[in-house]
């Protein structure tokens, strides 16, 4: 029985480790969205002041001037210059329309991206905690086995970049997000900690942090292969 609470709860927790993961890449294809909408507009609104550009009644008053004598078209080139004037305020007001447009389109498509990134980016936090629960549901008698907790951790190790992403104790966003060069985590210290200590250092971790260390199978497998018949029950609490 034992084994199969064992076995479902490690497929919980892989479920949970997809959601996790799945909800942070949403998150990210929404921000590449942002980008694209942005440079959509931008590209559209370019092409469309690029035909404002062009005033058609102004090149025909150019033309018309140079078929006839000033004289004889002296009416119909004032009426064109009326016109061109006019056009040229109509394009002006076009103009603002666009950007007025622009603005709206991209703020709307954006803020639209962004509300969704959030989401998924909670999702993702959410979905952490979550494995944290669950991989330590995953180990018999947690709470109470404090020296197989201790050994389990002291014996651990972590690649260079695990402890990049670790960070520093309590802090959230690894090394970058702390500004410091290296982890303060010592797991042979951890394993020499006292019992008070060791629930203390529990206490101070990040979600994510708990995760890195409580929520993998390096854990989980020393726990379970940890040799508790030389110790005094009562010890095990405290």
């Amino acid at each position: 029985m034992a084994a199969f609470t064992t076995i479902a709860a490690a497929a919980g927790l892989a479920i949970s480790a997809g959601t996790t993961a799945a909800s942070f890449a949403q998150a990210n294809k929404q921000k590449k969205l942002q980008k694209k909408a942005e440079d959509a507009a931008e590209k559209s609104m370019k092409e469309a002041r690029k035909a404002l550009g062009v005033n058609y009644f102004e090149e025909l008053a150019v033309q018309k001037e140079k078929q006839t004598t000033r004289t004889a078209m002296g009416k119909e080139l004032s009426d064109l210059q009326k016109m061109t004037a006019q056009e040229e305020s109509r394009l002006r007001d076009v103009g603002v329309q666009l950007d007025l447009a622009e603005a709206q389109g991209a703020q709307e498509a954006a803020a639209q991206a962004e509300d969704l990134r959030a989401q998924a980016f909670r999702e993702g936090i959410q979905g952490a905690t979550s494995m944290v629960q669950q991989g330590l549901s995953m180990v018999p008698l947690y709470q109470q086995n404090m020296a197989a907790q201790k050994a389990a951790v002291g014996g651990m190790n972590f690649t260079p970049e695990e402890f990049a992403k670790f960070g520093t104790i309590g802090q959230a966003g690894g090394l970058a997000g702390s500004g410091q060069e290296f982890s303060d985590l010592d797991f042979a210290s951890v394993g020499n900690m006292s019992n008070r200590e060791f629930r203390q250092f529990k206490k101070s971790l990040t979600p994510q942090q708990q995760a890195m260390i409580f929520g993998t199978s390096q854990f989980a497998d020393a726990y379970k292969n940890f040799d508790t018949s030389s110790i005094n029950p009562f010890q095990l609490r405290q």
